[in-house]
């Protein structure tokens, strides 16, 4: 739980506190990097912002088109002498704006960029951009209704904290439920999204040097980069269902062996027979169930789904007497695990009118119990001729003889023929 809750945090820790860090040793640099040091940020947020249109990223695409918006302002309102006005519609802007589109941005689900969905949002963000330009062109001042705004009356609003910052606080609840979303359900997109809406908060909230936000906004870049990056290796690595890796993953990995490995090929005995009876929505949970069950493998070994009901799990630099012992021990935990389904789907009527005399913790009747077992068969390496794929060959042949003997056993192949 604790792991969960500061996942989200790890990367931009490091990427910030290493921004933040370094960021005082640019004036080290030649003056002809100067240049780049200013434009840098905005050719790497134009560089991510371009990769999340080709990947069809939306979230990312929308995130890096607001940031880049919203450091244009930051840094223009530096750099130009601006209106008391301007500078009243930049803080406004900067302050309040972008951060709620950053929090509501986060609540989006993927529809990618080049959509329907994709086109409307940026549809919603590009008129925010014309509105801003022409307030901006024609000195309008808009921020006066909002300076003197208080949330609540004063009478209910807490002593300690000044109501009159009030944007502020609007800016902490966006990073909340940006950081809500990661929380929630932790992907690599949302927990890049929550690092830029973070590292964006730390650049309005502190007051700090141009070169030390320039290298926030860099972290910001990575942060977003590695969402992309990771979001697109799950899809091409992992499998979607079980979240183990798929056989490409497994390639690879059999290419990194060396002499001394096992590798054991595992299949749920009967599943057609079990996906006939019960459906095959039952059929995927049991899946989830016996991946969630391998993936705890001991001994060093690494769970990859080959396909269908089979797994493999390669064992490096175990011999197969080893490597039995820890398959063992998974086949007795999916023997022995028990999985509650219901054979009769409760009609509306009836969910509703048993609703309010649930017992607390309750949600559906337990109407079946069904446990499914696994049959094994494994090999390792014996003849310096022999590649992974041979091994792997001679596993699925041992398979066939643990099934072949009465299935939910271990099955070695010691012999070559």
């Amino acid at each position: 739980m604790i792991d969960r809750i500061s996942q989200p945090f790890y990367l931009p820790a490091i990427f910030f506190g290493f921004a933040f860090l370094t960021a005082p040793y640019h004036r080290y640099l030649p003056e002809s990097l100067s240049s780049i040091l200013e434009l840098g940020p905005y050719w790497a947020l134009t560089l991510i912002g371009f990769l999340a249109a080709i990947f069809n990223r939306g979230k990312i695409f929308l995130t890096t088109a607001v940031v880049l918006c919203g450091y244009t302002l930051l840094d223009a309102s530096r750099s130009y002498e601006l209106s008391e006005i301007q500078q009243s519609t930049f803080t406004f802007i900067v302050t309040l704006l972008v951060p709620i589109n950053l929090g509501i941005i986060s609540l989006y689900r993927e529809r990618g960029v080049v959509t329907n969905s994709g086109g409307i949002r940026l549809s919603i963000l590009i008129a925010q951009v014309v509105a801003v330009f022409y307030l901006i062109q024609n000195n309008i001042n808009i921020p006066s209704w909002y300076e003197g705004l208080t949330l609540v009356p004063t009478s209910l609003w807490p002593s300690f904290l000044p109501q009159e910052q009030w944007p502020f606080y609007v800016s902490v609840l966006a990073l909340m439920v940006s950081l809500s979303t990661a929380l929630i359900g932790p992907t690599p997109i949302k927990n890049s999204v929550f690092g830029a809406t973070l590292g964006y908060c730390l650049l309005i909230w502190v007051q700090m040097a141009h070169h030390i936000d320039t290298a926030f906004v860099i972290a910001i870049v990575l942060l977003l980069a590695n969402g992309l990056l990771r979001d697109y290796y799950n899809m091409a690595y992992l499998d979607e269902l079980t979240g183990l890796p798929q056989r490409r993953a497994l390639n690879e990995q059999m290419l990194a062996l060396g002499r001394n490995y096992t590798l054991a090929m595992l299949d749920v005995d009967h599943f057609k027979k079990f996906n006939d009876t019960h459906g095959h929505d039952i059929g995927d949970q049991v899946l989830q169930m016996v991946a969630s069950q391998i993936k705890k493998v001991t001994g060093g070994g690494k769970a990859f789904r080959y396909g269908g009901e089979e797994f493999t799990v390669v064992f490096p630099s175990k011999d197969i007497e080893e490597a039995e012992f820890h398959l063992e021990k998974v086949r007795a935990a999916i023997e022995g695990y028990e999985m509650v389904i219901r054979q009769q789907e409760r009609s509306e009527d009836t969910d509703k009118a048993s609703k309010g005399n649930r017992k607390k913790g309750s949600f559906r009747r337990a109407d079946q119990k069904v446990s499914v077992t696994l049959s094994i068969g494994v090999a390792s390496r014996q003849l310096r001729h022999e590649s992974p794929e041979d091994v792997l060959k001679f596993a699925d042949e041992a398979l066939y003889k643990a099934k072949g003997g009465g299935r939910n056993r271990v099955s070695l192949e010691t012999a070559r023929s």
